[in-house]
């Protein structure tokens, strides 16, 4: 129950901040599910945001923070959360008490560690770090049953623990934009991935079990060391989008096998097989060195 003095606090600092379709009254106050506050100084946030149980959702972004405000980790049934965008640097042991969240939005920030305490998130079913400062993946991550949706592209990452194998249910992951050297097998255990992006790391090649992930629809690759594909991605028979990105690759693999393909995206590759071309409904060439 949110008392008296508290809710004229809040409102009173809500009308100060002049903040946008704030409830007015302390009934639709207390029942209040979603805050979204954009480009707020972090001084002006208010503690007293903690005694607002019912929220579910908060997307505090560009407000300058240092770290995951003492406040937040209060609402402890929050199922969203968007930190995107601010300074903080570390996510420490009491993101435990988020045992309701599926969705962590914290790209754009300065992280570099990551608490263990994340393996009792067992509900999270999308985490965006992209754009951060992790040198490694925590591998407590990796034991998220739930996780659906893993964004770790744009960080410092050089290699992938190969407990990745045990994301049984993930669609979506991202390792783009990395400093990765090799890339596991068992990445091929993560049979409902749909989307895979490794484009724009360090490795010279990439193992032919890949091409067993058959439910897998979209697919960037690139690194600047890889020089050419096996005649094995044909066996992605569900694949619609294949995205080359900055690699050394000349040649091309025959595609027509590739029935489900409707996009082929060539981008500062040295591919000169037009006939690749041929078999697919729609392709581009940026930067590119290949025959249209």
């Amino acid at each position: 129950m949110l008392s008296d003095k508290d809710f004229n606090k809040i409102i009173s600092w809500a009308s100060d901040l002049e903040i946008q379709n704030f409830p007015r009254s302390k009934e639709e106050l207390e029942n209040i599910q979603e805050l979204d506050l954009y480009d707020l100084p972090c001084n002006l946030f208010l503690d007293e945001i903690s005694k607002l149980k019912s929220l579910k959702r908060i997307w505090f972004m560009y407000n300058g923070f240092d770290e995951i405000p003492n406040f937040i980790y209060s609402l402890e049934n929050l199922e969203e959360i968007n930190l995107s965008g601010n300074n903080i640097s570390f996510i420490d042991d009491r993101i435990s008490n988020f045992k309701n969240l599926k969705i962590f939005n914290i790209y754009e920030n300065k992280i570099s560690s990551i608490s263990r305490e994340i393996i009792n998130l067992k509900k999270l079913e999308v985490f965006n770090i992209s754009k951060n400062n992790l040198n490694d993946i925590q591998e407590e991550i990796f034991y998220l049953d739930n996780m659906k949706n893993l964004d770790l592209s744009a960080n410092k990452i050089t290699n992938i623990d190969l407990k990745i194998s045990n994301l049984k249910n993930i669609e979506a992951l991202d390792l783009s934009s990395n400093n990765i050297e090799i890339i596991p097998k068992e990445i091929s255990y993560l049979k409902k991935l749909k989307y895979l992006n490794i484009s724009y790391n360090k490795y010279k090649t990439f193992p032919e079990e890949l091409f067993d992930l058959t439910n897998l629809q979209i697919f960037l690759i690139g690194s600047n060391n890889l020089k050419e594909i096996s005649d094995s991605i044909c066996k992605l028979k569900n694949l619609e989008e294949l995205h080359i990105l900055s690699s050394s690759i000349k040649k091309l693999p025959e595609l027509k096998n590739l029935k489900k393909l409707k996009e082929l995206i060539l981008i500062d590759t040295k591919i000169k097989n037009k006939k690749i071309f041929n078999d697919v409904i729609n392709y581009s060439c940026f930067n590119n060195n290949s025959d249209k």
